[in-house]
């Protein structure tokens, strides 16, 4: 019979840090919950409010990184990202790192959306703020001290030489300045403030998030829609049939919707395939510090269990990429010698499992996220009866409330979900395996090599030396089957063509806002 693996967990004093927290939660891929309704005067951008937000509009009390989909148009961010993941210019018009002191040059006369002068001293007051925050906090600790030089320039004094990733950090949550009356006011969660292109309107929680134009706004060419509203609206076939009756204008889709609505003559659809420089991958990440994965032949057995060929055949219908790290072919970091280092071999799975002592396999909770994902339940299924066959019994357990349930209380032994995108590569193994990170501490998965390599990477501006830095982390990763990593998987947008149009483009990332700076709305438009 297989040996039997439970383990139990109780919930510390504290948190820790709580880092990644929600953001580990497929966010753009959930089902559950009914559509919404607003005005057809605006864009009706779908979106799946439980899981996909946090509820929070105030970045330092965010606790998901997709609640940047909507914060991103209140507040804007000092620096923005193109469709490949490359830093360009925000509200800061440009910036230069030297040593361990990076500048910010704001752009001139900016405002927030109440009058306020959107200058240096504005940004220093909303960066403090921001660093005081739990999850935004963790990314700027490299920032120690801030300066205002004079009214348009920023002087960030760092703690160490890691101030390379700041372009990128400063286009997420970490670069959404709160207007300095909201922060002294503590009202940006109910009445958010920001310089973003559109100003917040309504919030009624679980039903619709409502942004209107900003007049004020610092190029007009880009506020090219009479109004947001982020409406509660679910994805897979039910999204689908809501944005074919004319409920919803956008909306995220998966691969099995792909081909109803390619179809369609009067939905438009684009599909974007992972170029940034850790996109989103659907993984099994293993809880490493206690039994049974403790034991590197077990996670290497799982591996080489894995048919990912199937996964990405069945539910992706091959459209994605197999993964076997993190980051994709075409990206700095990869690293051809460590591809398919565990082909799907059964035979090869149950000689681990002999050298393991475990012949006859072993039995673990496998957990995912709730909500009715469907890529990652059926990613889930095709998990569990792909290692049945070598006698390893996985027992799908769904959680709706991650950072608690699996991480802080240790509910389970390993977590197939689809792991964000990042932005900035040494970060995405950082968070997993970096020392004094939630997701690494509660997995007993701290990597001290990793963390030294990871952080060496962040702090060079030497192509090649980061390279090597990040194949060397890349092989402890998979040398060691700290994880098994499945398929990138693609973006996949639809939208409705009687409404909408414009330049649509699927985002690069789960908590990348599709970008509506080039799409439009027929005013008054609506489907018979």
């Amino acid at each position: 019979m297989p040996t039997r693996f439970q383990i139990g967990g109780e919930r510390p004093a504290r948190l820790a840090r709580l880092v990644v927290a929600i953001t580990l939660v497929a966010a753009a891929c959930s089902t559950s919950g009914g559509g919404g309704s607003a005005s057809d005067q605006f864009l009706r951008y779908a979106v799946q409010m439980e899981t996909q937000l946090s509820g929070h509009l105030d970045p330092a009390e965010s606790t998901n990184g997709c609640d940047n989909i909507v914060m991103h148009w209140i507040y804007g961010s000092l620096t923005d990202i193109d469709a490949d993941g490359n830093p360009i210019p925000g509200l800061a018009e440009s910036w230069e790192l030297d040593g361990r002191t990076f500048t910010l040059h704001l752009r001139a006369g900016l405002t927030f959306q109440n009058g306020e002068a959107f200058d240096a001293e504005a940004v220093k007051k909303g960066l403090e703020y921001l660093k005081r925050g739990e999850q935004t906090g963790e990314a700027l600790r490299v920032v120690d001290t801030i300066e205002v030089v004079d009214d348009l320039t920023v002087q960030l004094n760092l703690e160490d030489d890691t101030g390379g990733v700041l372009p990128l950090v400063l286009s997420q949550r970490e670069g959404m300045i709160v207007a300095p009356k909201s922060i002294d006011a503590e009202s940006a969660d109910e009445k958010p403030i920001g310089a973003g292109p559109y100003t917040f309107e309504n919030f009624e929680p679980g039903r619709i998030i409502s942004l209107r134009p900003n007049k004020k706004f610092h190029d007009p060419s880009l506020v090219t829609l009479p109004g947001i509203d982020f409406v509660q609206a679910p994805t897979g076939s039910a999204g689908v049939n809501a944005l074919l009756a004319g409920d919803i204008d956008v909306i995220i889709v998966q691969e099995d919707s792909l081909d109803r609505l390619e179809r369609q003559d009067d939905v438009g659809v684009a599909t974007s395939f992972p170029t940034i420089a850790a996109p989103n991958y659907v993984v099994v990440q293993f809880r490493t510090g206690v039994p049974p994965f403790d034991n590197p032949l077990l996670r290497q057995a799982v591996n080489y269990a894995i048919d990912r060929d199937e996964i990405n055949d069945a539910v992706f219908l091959g459209r994605g990429q197999i993964a076997w790290f993190p980051f994709p072919e075409g990206t700095p970091s990869y690293d051809p010698t460590q591809i398919e280092r565990y082909p799907h071999d059964l035979e090869r799975a149950r000689e681990l499992l002999e050298e393991a002592g475990m012949p006859d396999g072993f039995e673990f909770d496998l957990y995912s996220p709730g909500g009715g994902i469907p890529f990652l339940d059926r990613s889930a299924e095709l998990v569990q009866q792909q290692l049945k066959k070598v006698g390893i019994i996985a027992n799908i357990k769904r959680v709706t409330d991650i950072p608690t349930e699996y991480y802080v209380q240790r509910q389970g032994n390993a977590f197939l979900h689809s792991r964000p995108a990042q932005l900035d590569a040494p970060g995405q193994v950082i968070e997993q395996f970096g020392l004094g990170r939630f997701v690494a501490a509660f997995n007993g998965a701290e990597n001290p090599e990793i963390t030294d390599l990871a952080t060496r990477a962040r702090s060079t501006s030497n192509p090649a030396e980061f390279a090597s830095l990040m194949h060397q982390a890349v092989a402890i990763l998979v040398d060691n089957a700290l994880e098994a990593p499945i398929v990138f998987t693609p973006r996949n947008i639809a939208w409705d063509e009687t409404r909408v149009g414009g330049d649509l483009r699927a985002p690069p990332g789960s908590c990348t806002p599709i970008d509506l700076t080039k799409v439009t709305l027929a005013k008054n438009a609506s489907k018979d």
